[in-house]
């Protein structure tokens, strides 16, 4: 990947990254901490669970896609 897709994609992970965040703080902040909890639960995953082959984002400049 070059320089500029791979700082593409870094943008990309940290704007979910800071939306995630926002969203539990958010609820956290109104009191509702279930909520925040599932948020916080579909965000974060252990590495033994992500598949081999998953990608953030799939590559938008590859001709297949």
């Amino acid at each position: 990947m070059n320089a500029e897709l791979n700082e593409i994609r870094e943008d990309c992970i940290t704007n979910v990254e800071n939306y995630f965040c926002s969203r539990i703080i958010d609820h956290m902040d109104s009191g509702n901490l279930f909520d925040a909890q599932a948020i916080h639960e579909e965000f974060v995953i252990d590495e033994e669970d992500v598949p081999k082959n998953w990608l953030f984002l799939n590559d938008l400049t590859d001709d297949d896609y």
